[in-house]
């Protein structure tokens, strides 16, 4: 579900203002539709200093629409001579909670003798596409920098709205058993109760009586 764009994406960019000196190592993965246009917007707040939150940052994806979760890491001090290598896992969970992929080391930045360098983001940028086939709901980017002077962790939700809701089998009502009540067929014989005839006290007389109850 997951793979990487053709084009290798990185950007490091020397925060000259005193506010982005002062920065505190952090690290924030985004949901976006172009990854083009959130590179000029982080290589124009990288030069100007200034930090927030991307304003096209997804948090509903429909059906059909590629997004990139591109992983940026802030407040870098790289060593003046030397390579300091970040490297990322990511990892996408699904709305039931399950891990679908998990991408080992798919993204990376390299420093070597920079120690002015204060932002990257890390390339080649992870990437997805939901199809009517995926279920609807929350889903969950994760990723884990390491190579720095901290390992970094970070994530990001986005609600799929699109999808087929799964079908759910309605099962058939339960019908008891039905007793047969109708009466029993009829003997084709003659079977009228005689037995009391039995009782008179001579046998013309059970004769006579059998007789009558033809």
């Amino acid at each position: 579900m997951i793979r990487a764009p053709l084009l290798l994406l990185a950007l490091a960019a020397a925060a000259l203002a005193p506010a982005a000196l002062a920065q505190q190592l952090a690290m924030k993965i985004l949901v976006v539709e172009s990854v083009d246009g959130f590179q000029d917007w982080l290589r124009t707040s990288a030069a100007a200093g200034t930090s927030g939150t991307y304003p096209p940052s997804l948090k509903e994806v429909p059906e059909g629409r590629q997004v990139h979760f591109p992983i940026v890491v802030t407040g870098l001090r790289p060593p003046a001579t030397g390579v300091m290598e970040l490297v990322a896992d990511v990892e996408f969970v699904g709305p039931d909670g399950a891990s679908r992929v998990m991408a080992k080391e798919c993204c990376r930045f390299a420093i070597a003798n920079q120690p002015d360098v204060r932002t990257v983001m890390l390339g080649p940028t992870v990437n997805t596409k939901l199809v009517a086939t995926d279920a609807p709901g929350i889903y969950t980017v994760r990723a884990t920098v390491t190579g720095g002077p901290e390992v970094l962790v970070a994530s990001e939700t986005f609600r799929f709205v699109g999808g087929t809701p799964p079908v759910v089998a309605t099962p058939a009502p339960t019908v008891a058993p039905r007793l047969n009540m109708n009466p029993p067929a009829r003997n084709p014989g003659d079977d009228s109760d005689k037995r009391d005839c039995l009782a008179l006290p001579t046998p013309t007389e059970v004769i006579k009586c059998t007789e009558r109850k033809r």
